[in-house]
Formats: structure tokens, C-alpha cells, sequence
């Protein structure tokens, strides 16, 4: 289990109702990926959703930092689970 990184902030559409923005969080995407597009997805394990999602961090480069740390395992299970088999 995983999720993809985002961030949030309150919007208004010039005369329409007030609504949540968000963005995905983007990294460089994998080498074997780059055919495909240069970015992809920030994955974070189970294990960081919390940390993440814990208003009492600030929006640092360490948190960011320490989320791509923590992406790199997911990253690699994903690319397995990908990988054909012979």
C-alpha cells in the first residue's frame, strides 16, 4: 500500500463556490521511465503517510527530502511488480 504526494491550498474560481486545490508532488521519473515522460509521481510508503500529512511539519526541502528517502523502496516494489516475466 502507498500513496502519491500532494499538496493543498483553498481556491476560488473568479465568481464560483470556494474549492480545494491540490498538485501532485512531482520527481524525476526513473530512467527506465523517461521514454514515457522526464517526471513521475512521488510515491510515499504506508510507513510516511502520517509524517507527511502532520500539519506540525513545515513544508521544508528536509520534509521533501526525507520523502523522496522514503519513496525510493516504493518506487522499487512498484518497478518490480512491473517488470514481464520469462
Amino acid at each position: 500500500m502507498f500513496a502519491i504526494a500532494t499538496i493543498t491550498r483553498p481556491g476560488q474560481p473568479e465568481g464560483g463556490e470556494a474549492v480545494n486545490c491540490y498538485s501532485l508532488v512531482m520527481q524525476p521519473a526513473r530512467e527506465d521511465l523517461t521514454y514515457v515522460h522526464d517526471r513521475m509521481p512521488l510515491l510515499l510508503p504506508q510507513s510516511f503517510i502520517g509524517e507527511w500529512l502532520d500539519l506540525a511539519n513545515d513544508a521544508s526541502r528536509d520534509l521533501i527530502e526525507a520523502a523522496l528517502a522514503a519513496g525510493r523502496e516504493v518506487t522499487e516494489r512498484v518497478r518490480e511488480a512491473l517488470r514481464p516475466t520469462v
